[in-house]
């Protein structure tokens, strides 16, 4: 199963609150394990030099708790693929864009 959405939507990271758009659902097989996980991907902005540290600062953590409140989604997530636009952050109305995959990971 794929879903797409081109609407923002909220995405949650643990209590930190990210602003999707480009959101991607999709479940993925694990040959070995045999089961299927949850992997997600979105683009999002930040805007400041303060806000891209308070997030990359929580990315740093890498394992969070995923909720997707619009799709009825909640999972142990890890970070499975990022990437940012350059940052030239000399303003605080300056932004970055980030593209987010998250992957299930087993608790």
């Amino acid at each position: 199963m794929t879903i797409r959405s081109t609407e923002t939507i909220p995405v949650y990271l643990d209590t930190l609150q990210l602003n999707a758009s480009q959101f991607r659902y999709e479940q993925v097989s694990h040959s070995i394990q045999d089961k299927t996980h949850h992997l997600i991907a979105f683009d999002f902005m930040i805007t400041g030099n303060q806000e891209y540290h308070d997030v990359t600062s929580h990315l740093y953590g890498q394992t969070f708790d995923v909720k997707v409140p619009s799709h009825d989604l909640h999972f142990k997530g890890s970070i499975h693929n990022y990437s940012t636009s350059v940052p030239k952050l000399a303003t605080e109305e300056d932004t970055v864009n980030v593209h987010l995959e998250l992957i299930e990971i087993q608790e």
